[in-house]
C-alpha cells in the first residue's frame, strides 16, 4: 500500500514537470540570524553647479532717471553755484558769504526756504542758523578757545533785552565761560571791516589791543581793562 502511494506521487511529479513544490521559508534577519547589523548605503552627493550668470538685456535695462519737479535742471544749476561760490568764500576767509550760500544750497535741496535772518519772531536761534553759525565761526571765537560749535550756545551782539534781532549777522558762537564773561562786559566783539586789514599782535599784549576772531571767523575782538568788567 505504500509502495503504491509513493508510485503515484513520483508519477504526478513527472506529469508536472518537477518536484512538488514546497514552501520557501523566510530569509533570517540580521536579528535572528545573530549576525552584525549593516546600516543602509548613503546617497551619493549631487555635483555642485555653477550659478548661472545673471545677464541684464540692454531692453530690459531700467531706464534713466528724470530729475524733474524740485530738482529741476535751473535749481541744479543754482545748487552747483551755490556749492562752488560757498568754497571760494570759505577759502578767502569770508565765512558770512559761505554761510549764505551753504543756506542757499540747502534752499535748494531740501525745496524750502531757509530764512538766516528771523528778526524779534524768536530769541533762540533756529536749526539752520545754528548750521550758518557753525560754518561761519567754527566754535568760540573768542581767541584760544577750543569748544567746538556743537558745544556753544549763540550769543546776541546786540542783545535780545534791548530789542536785538536773531538774525544771523547778530549772532556769534560762544562756549558757555565766555558767554558769561561777555555778558560781564569782559570782551567786545566787533564785525570785521571789509577795508580793515586783520590784527595779528604779539604775545603780551595789553587789554584793548584787538585780536582776530578764533577759527578764522570775522570778528575783532577785544579784552577789555578790568575796570570796565560789570562785576
Amino acid at each position: 500500500m505504500r509502495h503504491a502511494t509513493l508510485a503515484a506521487l513520483l508519477a504526478t511529479s513527472i506529469a508536472c514537470g518537477g518536484p512538488p513544490a514546497t514552501e520557501a521559508a523566510p530569509e533570517p534577519s540580521p536579528e535572528t540570524a545573530g549576525g552584525p547589523e549593516t546600516a543602509p548605503p548613503e546617497p551619493e552627493p549631487e555635483p555642485e553647479r555653477e550659478p548661472e550668470p545673471v545677464v541684464l538685456r540692454v531692453d530690459e535695462a531700467p531706464p534713466p532717471a528724470v530729475l524733474d519737479g524740485p530738482l529741476a535742471s535751473e535749481q541744479l544749476e543754482q545748487a552747483r553755484s551755490d556749492f562752488e561760490q560757498g568754497i571760494a568764500a570759505y577759502n578767502e576767509n569770508d565765512f558770512a558769504r559761505a554761510a549764505e550760500r551753504v543756506a542757499g544750497l540747502a534752499s535748494v535741496l531740501l525745496g524750502t526756504q531757509v530764512p538766516l535772518a528771523v528778526g524779534r519772531a524768536q530769541r533762540i536761534a533756529t536749526p539752520a542758523q545754528r548750521r550758518a553759525l557753525a560754518v561761519r565761526d567754527g566754535g568760540c571765537v573768542i581767541p584760544g578757545c577750543g569748544v567746538p560749535a556743537e558745544a556753544c550756545q549763540v550769543h546776541h551782539l546786540n542783545g535780545w533785552a534791548a530789542g536785538g534781532a536773531t538774525d544771523e549777522a547778530n549772532c556769534v558762537l560762544l562756549c558757555w565761560a565766555h558767554h558769561r564773561q561777555v555778558d560781564l562786559r569782559m570782551w567786545t566783539i566787533e564785525p570785521v571791516h571789509p577795508e580793515h586789514p586783520i590784527p595779528h599782535p604779539g604775545p603780551g599784549a595789553p587789554p584793548g589791543t584787538p585780536w582776530p576772531g578764533n577759527n578764522r571767523s570775522p570778528w575783532v575782538i577785544r579784552r577789555r581793562p578790568r575796570s570796565r568788567w560789570r562785576l
